[in-house]
């Protein structure tokens, strides 16, 4: 399943129990525009998502960006303790994750947000194999 929206706020890292590996959760809120009784009308789904291959993505993921989430759909019910009403929650178990919105800001380990331009490492240009790079000094 593939998914694009707006993150509703920034994605937290969690340790899980009896796992080396942590986990990132976050939730993207879907749009969409639907005519009801002639009038338009926006109605949002949420779909709350878990990335567990590697915590590098949460400083990226913040409040308002636009993300595009592969992965396999899940749905749990329970009784909610407040209401007592059932409540249902679908849940994306994401496999791969496309910023494809940026923000200038990012949350630093300790939670801050930080400017991302500041932070950022810069990609560099490939070099071809059997190919000198100019910038390099090393004789191999």
């Amino acid at each position: 399943m593939e998914i694009t929206g707006r993150l509703t706020g920034n994605a937290i890292v969690k340790p899980v129990e009896g796992s080396e590996k942590p986990v990132t959760n976050f939730t993207v809120a879907l749009n969409r525009t639907i005519r009801s009784k002639g009038q338009l009308a926006n109605k949002v789904t949420f779909v709350e998502c878990s990335y567990w291959y590697g915590e590098n993505v949460a400083p990226y993921l913040v409040k308002g960006i636009l993300v595009r989430v592969y992965g396999h759909p899940e749905v749990d019910a329970y009784i909610s303790k407040k209401t007592g009403y059932p409540v249902g929650v679908l849940r994306l178990h994401a496999q791969d994750v496309e910023l494809l919105s940026s923000s200038k800001k990012a949350v630093s380990n300790e939670g801050e947000l930080v400017d991302a331009e500041a932070t950022d490492i810069q990609a560099q240009e490939p070099v071809a194999a059997g190919e000198k790079d100019e910038k390099d000094d090393l004789p191999f």
